[in-house]
């Protein structure tokens, strides 16, 4: 017999003890008993004939209807003991005839018109004799409805109050333990099966501890019990499929592929949607993929929401590279997955996108996933680093990746993991190349070239990009020879002795701190350069005038010439090393750094002091571009006596700072400026020999003007390396600050910690019994207003009652007062949200006065998209939580306000008590569905707050990555041009 049938017994027998209280005439008294004893014989046949006569002597006893559908429903002829029992019914309307019709129409699947049914054998079954027992059959009934309509909650809350009435009633018991189940309560559910093994060994028992088991991961002991469900009933479907579950989760897909086939022989659709999908599991096991897909489909032509067999479709999908299809099979997961179960959906929709290419769309799936909870998943951070890197943003990889090690327990993910940090840190370096020699232009160029380019992709260089462009200028310039040496070496006599006339004027640089360049010009002139940037071109004498008078304020003077070696080569004349004026050192300093090629000029009566070797040892690449010039011979004597001291100089100069120059010569440039003026002069080529000039010239012509391209390059790239080092010291200074930034972030997220301290859940407690007590004080309030205004109906009536208008103020002052406290709880709440917000806006403030211009932008559309999710909900805090309380409590005062009033008027006057809970039946209870929503509300909007600090700190670990790693030269500068030799 199966529960139906138990039920059915205790209803039919009950059902008779009620109606013997009905006078019935002899002949259908005698026909009854006849038909029970052929009942409990489980003759039917026999009862229908008995009954049947019956009805046609007698058609208008309803028992006798009753009797021929309780024979029908045990003969299993449910439409005919639906009709029977529906006579019964409208010949005479009780529980028990309700409850028969709703178990017929259990069997026929009807399960709406069952619901209602015991609905109405609910209403109609307080007035039974035994009520008690009956209300328990109609909750049972009614449980079994709810978890027919995957409505587990309602069903336990029904199968509790079946609980009460019948407590040893076993088949309670186990239903119960299965809507727990449903609902996820393992546990308990299990504890109840435990209680009543031994006292019931149905099916269905075995089924329920099947699936407990299943559920517990307790494969085995499943297995076992599914199996014995078979061993009773080969064909039962839900054995069959519950069996083929465990055996997939225990990789025995032969047994479980047999299992399936035999539960597909007459399976209803819903069945037929479980054991496709469990068809495409086993498949899909083994690599059949072809037969999966279609078992998976076939799932989805029954029900289009099955999630199992979405997801595995889209693994499918994916696996045998069709993207497109497995991203609409995840999307679609997604949308019938709860919050908690998404998990495989939306890293199946990030894979999928990203192997569509659709990199934006993957990312925006997998960070909200990522960001969406405090718990950090190393596959999710896997594939959001793999995203990140075919997105050209390698930092966000390597934060991803280092999440993703941290959080991984798996070896051999972590070894994968590891190999995609250090390929994911190599891409963050600069990815371009520096030319091996940097003594060609074209090299240098190129160097420089892919320099601004590199620059010009990190806003946060922008400082360097005017350093790049002057060295672009610099190296399409004429090659700059710098005159250097100590003050009155004949420095500019040189320069005019160069060019063949008084062109630089001499005693006028001691006394100012103004480099002068010497530069071809189509005609000769001056042309002054002022700090302001403002030029003036003028004569030469007028120029010497403004050099005096206007010292303080120019920067430069430029001397124009047309002379062809200026096309080519520009010379700087410069203030002398230990003049009178601080500034002349700085800019003879400056031009020492600078220029491409050094004339450095010596007294030949001060052949390299201390001091000057100092200067010569420290600069670089000097034997690449320093020609050591001893000046002022001809002050040596004549003749032989000269040419001795001159020599006696140079290999002077030669043992103490030979290897520091290109080469050095012996001149008077007095003698050459001379010779080359009057180059018609028949003395001229005497004195130009006397002079050395002509040695010293034909090496400047061979070894630097001829050669100015590489010595302009090798300048160039020396100062290009020196800008690299700049800009990697920035990019190790900027990672620094970026770095304090983070650990600021992570105060302020500790801070927001400490000031959320108490649980969501705690608190709403807290605030919820807060709540509850100020709703006692309005109730109590309200029934001493009640007290006040009731009245005695008449003279000689003790009956209290209340007008019509004492009715409707107190029924208004009850809602007002309970608005009224739950607007000061809503204030309070959003008093205390606001009061974090100004908080954290001014910690905030301090941050972003710290940072750049741009990365202000950046910081500040975060802090606003922050900001406007606290604004959404506090709207949700108005809406969802308080809102919805305060319209359960005008909906209760207006539904039953009325019928309370007429109820506290027959309560005796001096009992408060009663008074004040039937006032209370009114007030919605705080502490169940206000306490759940406001939980959310507040675990919502903690999440908020370490999801906008998580991101927030990630933005700057992002930019500590980029400034340390992106700005990282040191593999690019292997060799400096000062290590090469001058080929």
């Amino acid at each position: 017999m199966n529960l139906f049938d138990k039920i059915s017994d205790k209803i039919s027998g009950r059902f008779g003890e009620v109606l013997g209280e009905i006078l019935l005439p002899e002949d259908i008294r005698v026909s009854h008993e006849r038909a029970n004893q052929a009942i409990q014989r489980e003759d039917y046949s026999a009862a229908l004939l008995i009954l049947e006569a019956a009805a046609r002597t007698r058609p208008e006893i309803d028992r006798t209807h009753y009797l021929i559908g309780l024979c029908h429903f045990h003969s299993g002829n449910f439409d005919a003991a639906l009709s029977a029992l529906e006579t019964a019914l409208t010949l005479r309307e009780d529980a028990a005839t309700h409850l028969a019709i709703a178990l017929t129409l259990e069997k026929l699947h009807r399960i709406s018109q069952a619901h209602t049914h015991l609905q109405h054998a609910l209403a109609s079954g307080k007035t039974s004799s035994h009520s008690n027992e009956l209300e328990s059959e109609i909750r049972h009934g009614l449980a079994r409805v709810y978890l027919e309509q995957r409505r587990a909650d309602k069903a336990i809350h029904e199968l509790r109050k079946a609980l009460r009435l019948s407590p040893e009633h076993p088949e309670i018991v186990l239903s119960l333990a299965e809507a727990l189940l449903e609902h996820g309560n393992l546990d308990e559910s299990r504890e109840l099966m435990l209680s009543i093994q031994g006292k019931i060994t149905s099916k269905q028992a075995l089924l329920v501890m099947g699936r407990i088991e299943e559920a517990n991961n307790n494969q085995a002991a499943a297995r076992r019990a599914y199996e014995g469900v078979l061993q009773h009933d080969a064909g039962h479907r839900e054995a069959l499929i519950g069996a083929a579950r465990v055996c997939v989760a225990t990789s025995d897909y032969v047994r479980a592929n047999e299992y399936l086939l035999r539960a597909l022989e007459d399976a209803s659709s819903r069945e037929r949607t479980d054991i496709f999908v469990l068809l495409g599991q086993v498949n899909e096991a083994i690599s059949n993929f072809k037969t999966a897909l279609e078992s998976y489909q076939i799932a989805l032509q029954g029900d289009p929401h099955q999630r199992e067999a979405l997801l595995g479709a889209g693994r499918i999908s994916l696996r045998t590279h069709n993207p497109t299809e497995a991203a609409d099979f995840y999307a679609r997961a997604l949308e019938a997955s709860k919050e908690d179960s998404a998990r495989e959906a939306r890293l199946g929709l990030g894979k999928s996108r990203l192997a569509q290419g659709d990199h934006a769309g993957a990312r925006r799936v997998l960070e909200d996933a990522h960001f969406s909870t405090e718990q950090r998943d190393p596959e999710f951070l896997h594939i959001f680093a793999q995203v990140a890197l075919a997105s050209g943003d390698p930092a966000e990889a390597v934060v991803a990746l280092r999440e993703a090690l941290y959080a991984s327990d798996d070896p051999a993910q972590t070894a994968l993991i590891q190999q995609e940090l250090s390929h994911s840190l190599a891409r963050l370096r600069p990815n371009w190349i520096m030319p091996e020699t940097l003594d060609n232009p074209a090299d240098v160029m190129q160097a420089l070239m892919q320099l601004r380019d590199f620059i010009s992709q990190n806003p946060q260089l922008g400082q360097f990009i005017p350093p790049v462009h002057a060295l672009i200028n610099q190296l399409d310039a004429p090659l700059s020879i710098a005159i250097l040496g100590e003050f009155n070496a004949g420095k500019s006599t040189l320069i005019n002795a160069i060019l063949g006339e008084e062109v630089v004027p001499t005693g006028v640089l001691p006394t100012t701190a103004h480099p002068c360049i010497m530069q071809y010009g189509p005609r000769k002139a001056a042309r002054i350069v002022y700090l302001d940037g403002q030029q003036v071109e003028v004569s030469f004498d007028a120029a010497r005038s403004l050099m005096k008078s206007e010292a303080d304020l120019i920067e430069r003077l430029d001397y124009l010439y047309p002379h062809p070696e200026l096309r080519s080569v520009h010379f700087w004349d410069t203030p002398g090393f230990n003049a009178l004026d601080e500034r002349h050192e700085q800019a003879a300093q400056w031009a020492l750094e600078h220029a491409e090629a050094i004339l450095w000029v010596l007294d030949a009566n001060q052949v390299l002091s201390e001091t000057e070797f100092d200067r010569i040892e420290a600069l670089a690449a000097g034997n690449e571009r320093l020609i050591v010039l001893i000046n002022k011979i001809d002050r040596l004597g004549t003749g032989e006596e000269r040419a001795a001291q001159a020599q006696h100089l140079l290999q002077y100069v030669d043992d103490h700072a030979g290897s520091h120059t290109a080469g050095s010569f012996a001149i008077s440039g007095l003698k050459a400026l001379q010779a080359r003026k009057n180059h018609d002069h028949p003395e001229s080529t005497q004195l130009l020999e006397e002079s050395g000039f002509e040695p010293f010239w034909n090496f400047l012509d061979e070894q630097f003007i001829q050669r100015s391209g590489r010595l302009k390059a090798l300048e160039v790239g020396r100062q290009l390396h020196l800008l690299m080092d700049e800009i990697h010291e920035f990019g190790r200074s900027l990672a620094t600050e970026y770095k304090e930034y983070g650990q600021k972030i992570e105060e302020l997220r500790d801070w927001l910690h400490q000031t959320e301290n108490e649980k969501p859940a705690s608190r709403a407690q807290h605030e919820a019994v807060e709540l509850s007590d100020q709703f006692d004080f309005v109730i109590t309030g309200v029934e001493r207003e009640i007290s006040e205004a009731l009245v005695r109906r008449g003279t000689w009536s003790n009956k209290m009652m209340l007008d019509q208008q004492d009715r409707v103020f107190v029924l208004n002052l009850l809602q007002e007062r309970l608005e009224s406290v739950l607007e000061r709880s809503r204030h309070t709440m959003l008093k205390n949200i606001t009061a974090i917000e100004t908080e954290l806006a001014d910690r905030l403030g301090a941050l972003l006065n710290a940072l750049s211009l741009q990365d202000q932008r950046a910081v500040n559309r975060r802090i606003e998209s922050f900001f406007d999710e606290v604004r959404i909900l506090k709207l949700l805090l108005t809406e969802r939580v308080y809102g919805q309380l305060i319209a359960r409590a005008r909906g209760q005062i207006q539904a039953g306000g009325p019928s309370t009033m007429r109820e506290i008027e027959n309560v005796a006057l001096d009992d408060r008590p009663s008074r004040a809970a039937l006032i209370r039946e009114l007030v919605p209870g705080p502490r169940t569905h206000f306490r759940s929503a406001l939980t959310q509300w507040l675990e919502e909007f903690s999440l908020a707050a370490t999801r906008f600090c998580d991101r927030l700190q990630r933005d700057f670990m992002l930019l500590e990555l980029e400034a340390r790693y992106r700005f990282d030269f040191s593999e690019l500068r292997q060799t400096t041009p000062s290590d090469r030799s001058p080929n």
